[in-house]
């Protein structure tokens, strides 16, 4: 009986385990941190440029592709991309590391009481030479521990990052430079099992310029629901 019940609650812990997993919604875990120049004026001019640097991983069409994530976003809140008149220079930097490991397998113990049953049963024989059969019934209570064991497994874990950098501009040779320190630079991070950064950017970014040009207020550390399918 001791076995039986093992058996139960080890099939138990592991539908549990199971149905937790299932029941679980992906979450985006974002930190966001920016900060503006309390010696420029604020807020700053409207009319800017993206302009690629080269230093996001993942080459030069990741890169674009951020910029123009970023540029949708400043139009949206009201900001005018004017290249031939632009005030300001929108640069980017996207990174990804991979931080996956493996863990090794490892054996939960679980204690879970347990009753075990002993039935006697014996014969004896009257003075009239009748013979009688009887039985008893004991039960002992106890604790028994049922091992659950938990395979090895590769958990992917990855950093995503995307820095921005806002800077008054300056036109050199016909080609725009930044032009003294940056007015407002931030970035968003985030941890998850997605190595895509493109796919993370949209939420990071809005997240991220909702800082341009003050700060919104919203705590660092930040949960959003990603969008249905993606893996976040």
């Amino acid at each position: 009986m001791i076995r039986s019940f093992a058996g139960i609650v080890t099939l138990t812990v592991a539908l549990l385990f199971a149905a937790g997993c299932a029941a679980s919604r992906p979450v985006l875990t974002v930190s966001v941190v920016a900060y503006a120049d309390p010696d420029k004026p604020q807020p700053p001019p409207r009319r800017f440029v993206t302009v690629p640097i080269g230093l996001t991983d993942g080459g030069g069409l990741l890169e674009k592709n951020l910029l123009a994530l970023l540029r949708s976003r400043l139009v949206a809140s009201g900001y005018l991309y004017d290249p031939e008149h632009a005030e300001l220079v929108v640069t980017v930097v996207g990174r990804t590391i991979d931080f996956s490991r493996y863990v090794p397998p490892s054996t939960l113990d679980v204690a879970v009481p347990s009753t075990q049953t002993t039935i006697t049963s014996g014969t004896a024989t009257t003075s009239d030479g009748v013979t009688v059969r009887g039985e008893a019934t004991s039960y002992t209570t106890g604790t028994s521990v049922v091992p659950i064991r938990i395979p090895g497994q590769v958990v992917n874990q990855w950093w995503r990052s995307i820095a921005v950098m806002i800077t008054p501009v300056a036109i050199v040779d016909g080609k725009y430079q930044m032009d003294g320190e940056p007015v407002w630079n931030g970035s968003a991070q985030s941890y998850g099992k997605n190595p895509d950064l493109l796919s993370v950017a949209p939420q990071l970014i809005d997240e991220l310029m909702g800082e341009f040009p003050a700060r919104s207020g919203k705590p660092r550390d930040r949960q959003l629901i990603p969008p249905a399918g993606m893996v976040p």
